[in-house]
């Protein structure tokens, strides 16, 4: 990461960024409901989410 040194501009650049958060309608016990339904839930709700991370 030093600007001086002659491996610098063949640095890249990479990230990552895990974001996690409740959800209220995932399951809180075992085999309550099917991951089809969670996708389904979220499917539903995704572009809501979409919207209040994006700028």
């Amino acid at each position: 990461m030093d600007p001086d040194d002659s491996a610098f501009n063949s640095v890249e650049y990479c990230g990552i960024c895990l974001v996690g958060f409740d959800y209220q309608k995932y399951p809180s016990e075992p085999n309550k409901v099917t991951v089809a339904d969670v996708k389904k839930a979220i499917a539903g709700e995704i572009s809501k989410w979409q919207e209040s991370v994006l700028w």
